[in-house]
């Protein structure tokens, strides 16, 4: 089977295609893995942000529930020592 230049001339661009088609999707891949890899850090810098924050957020948590502590034990003495005062005016009233 004789081949046409017509024949040729379609084989040729069909390569031509090809070839700048596989070039097109290789570079489209590129970028698209560049994008992924920025989008990959910020991803992590964020993760890292909320990690700090949560870390100040349970220190914050843990300072108050120490102060609260702290308040309700002195609430108590005072109560005590309010209770003891009042016996104290009735023995002696």
């Amino acid at each position: 089977m004789a081949k046409t230049t017509g024949d040729i001339k379609a084989g040729g661009a069909f390569i031509e295609l090809y070839v700048n088609g596989a070039a097109k999707v290789n570079a489209t891949l590129q970028g698209v893995g560049s994008t992924y890899k920025r989008f990959s850090s910020s991803v992590a810098a964020c993760a890292r942000v909320a990690q700090r924050t949560v870390t100040a957020c349970n220190r914050v948590i843990a300072a108050s529930a120490a102060a609260t502590r702290r308040a309700l034990s002195g609430a108590a003495n005072v109560g005590q020592s309010i209770n003891a005062a009042g016996r104290t005016a009735m023995i002696g009233g």
